[in-house]
């Protein structure tokens, strides 16, 4: 049987009141409305697997992102591509993620984010490395 794991945008595991129960009603309720992005449990293994991000490590500097994209990107990057207004490089796109570091010392967040819905559309959803590993580990745990 093919495991699946659900990204919801703008719900994400740091959301103490989007847990559990909360997000199964949410999934529920909404029947798949708002932007859901599903992958499979062996392409989020190969994800991990492939190593996008190569020899770069997520510090308390520089944070490694995955975006997850609904759609197979209609853009094209020579990668790596550091956009001119942000200190964030996208270092690959992998299977519709997009693999990002986000320099914190000098950047937020959310204007990676900006730049990638201005680039990719609103149909993705991002999580850390870290979290995606933790969801391959919880995966790989429940088999």
């Amino acid at each position: 049987m093919t495991e699946y794991v659900a990204l919801l945008r703008g719900i994400g595991p740091g959301n103490p009141n989007m847990r559990n129960e909360k997000l199964r009603g949410v999934l529920d309720g909404l029947g798949f409305e708002s932007t859901t992005i599903l992958r499979t449990r062996q392409q989020l293994e190969q994800l991990v697997a492939d190593n996008p991000f190569g020899g770069i490590e997520d510090v308390d500097s520089s944070r490694l992102q995955a975006t997850f994209l609904k759609h197979e990107p209609n853009t094209a990057l020579d990668l790596p591509h550091t956009p001119s207004d942000g200190d964030y490089t996208v270092v690959a796109i992998v299977d519709r993620t997009v693999c990002s570091t986000v320099d914190l010392t000098g950047s937020r967040t959310p204007d990676l984010m900006r730049w990638l819905e201005r680039t990719f559309g609103k149909e993705i959803t991002t999580r850390t490395w870290k979290t995606v590993h933790r969801i391959v580990k919880r995966m790989a745990d429940d088999k």
